[in-house]
């Protein structure tokens, strides 16, 4: 990995890690844009140790309440992450934080 590849996943890391605050952190995360994959290890409270999760497929888009995005699959270490992310973020569309523009989100991803 570049030092290019390694400032763009450490960027989208803090936004992930600000998103997560007060339910844990991402350790480590890298992610294949020709793949379109986001791999990572998740440190939740009340876990004792960190938890490989993987987004298989993602998508920009704009819709009439303005820029968003989602998921088209994910997988974990753990079978009830797995399940809660299959039943609450696969292919559902989010906002995108006004804080994050569309086009710097684009450039990371």
């Amino acid at each position: 990995m570049g030092f290019v590849d390694w400032a763009k996943d450490s960027a989208a890391q803090a936004v992930i890690n600000k998103a997560l605050a007060g339910i844990g952190s991402v350790e480590k995360l890298a992610i294949d844009r020709t793949a379109k994959s986001i791999t990572g290890r998740l440190t939740l409270q009340g876990e004792t140790t960190a938890i490989a999760i993987t987004v298989n497929g993602y998508e920009l888009g704009t819709g009439p309440d303005g820029d968003r995005w989602r998921i088209a699959s994910v997988s974990a270490e753990r079978p009830w992450l797995a399940e809660l992310g299959a039943r609450w973020l696969v292919k559902r569309w989010f906002p995108l934080p006004p804080s994050v523009p569309r086009r710097q989100l684009e450039m990371v991803l």
